[in-house]
């Protein structure tokens, strides 16, 4: 809905405003290259964009934009309505039913906007869509140890991937909405280098092999030194999850949302009523999102799209009723602007 919409544009625009300034020194014109903005949501999006920009008369000359939609999913073209489907006339004035163009999936070229470029990512076959997935360490290691930089490396910089990706959710009849998914690589692991060398592995490129799981042989050639020999210390990927408005979530994104670290689940629904009205507004309670995070063992759970109405003293009774529902399986927290959530090396132990 336009609430999680409508500041996009704006955004982007500032953004090029930034990638102005960075393209621009003493008066002159960088030979940088323009700055890329990735965006990813349903199917509509960039008609959305393409419609807003061309509209507002606005430029957008400082950066190249790519808009992603999730396409095959279950509401992706919108509400079914007269209003939402556009028919071309022809010169006697009919309807040209042969030309009928969805807005959500249409393509609309008199709306083409420069420098915003309209791309898909297919559904995968097990309802999930993939958006980034971490580089493929066996590929990357066989082009050579010394020009390779791992993507799962902590200072790999902008060179570093994860794993992103999507599934639906359930909210309103013909709103395609989504949760999302972003968990890094699996980071390398500690080795203990007096061991390796005692194997006949001195210090050098064949410790990135073992680092990341994959076996060498020795300096001498005479055998195969194995991960788990020298290898000290097992350090867990992170995961974060974040849900769109939604009454329930599918098993392709429960899936998805195992073992999080963090997940931000909304907690719009107040009051006695607030499992009732669920299927009809399309939005959870707290106790939903408790329960959800209960399923999915999340290790800490962040309320999110929370009434401004609400006071102190009612979102404690919000963090009560998660609680209550979570079982004690997740440590809760209601959102707040600008909140930042830091997660140690190896993700959260609040067990030990």
């Amino acid at each position: 809905h336009g609430d999680h919409v409508y500041g996009l544009p704006g955004l982007l625009l500032s953004l090029q405003v930034a990638a102005k300034g960075s393209l621009t020194s003493q008066g002159q014109k960088s030979l940088q290259k323009k700055p890329v903005i990735e965006v990813y949501g349903p199917p509509g999006l960039y008609n959305f964009l393409a419609m807003t920009l061309t509209l507002s008369c606005s430029s957008m000359n400082f950066a190249n934009i790519i808009v992603y939609e999730l396409v095959g999913g279950r509401q992706e073209r919108g509400p079914w309505s007269g209003k939402h489907v556009h028919h071309r006339r022809g010169r006697d004035g009919r309807n040209n039913n042969r030309d009928m163009r969805n807005i959500f999936i249409g393509s609309y070229p008199e709306i083409s906007y420069a420098n915003l470029t309209r791309r898909s990512i297919p559904k995968n076959t097990d309802g999930t869509w993939t958006i980034e997935e971490p580089d493929n360490l066996t590929d990357l290691l066989k082009r050579g140890l010394k020009d390779v930089s791992l993507s799962n490396e902590v200072n790999a910089g902008p060179l570093r991937k994860f794993r992103i990706s999507a599934a639906e959710v359930m909210h309103q009849p013909g709103v395609q909405t989504f949760g999302f998914v972003v968990e890094e690589s699996t980071p390398p692991r500690k080795i203990d280098a007096a061991k390796a060398t005692e194997l006949g592995v001195k210090p050098g490129t064949k410790y990135k092999l073992l680092k990341n799981g994959f076996p060498v042989m020795s300096d001498d050639e005479t055998k195969e030194i194995r991960p788990e020999q020298v290898l000290t210390d097992t350090v867990s990927p992170r995961k974060f999850a974040i849900v769109g408005d939604n009454s329930k979530i599918s098993l392709a994104l429960a899936q998805l949302c195992h073992n999080a670290d963090v997940l931000v689940h909304e907690a719009t629904l107040v009051g006695k009523d607030a499992e009732e009205k669920a299927q009809k507004r399309g939005h959870s309670s707290a106790t939903t999102a408790g329960k959800v995070a209960q399923k999915v063992h999340a290790k800490a759970l962040v309320l999110n799209h929370l009434s401004p109405k609400l006071l102190s003293e009612e979102i404690d009774v919000l963090l009560q009723n998660a609680e209550k529902s979570n079982c004690g399986v997740s440590q809760i927290a209601a959102a707040f602007d600008f909140m930042e959530l830091w997660v140690p090396r190896g993700g959260y132990n609040f067990e030990s």
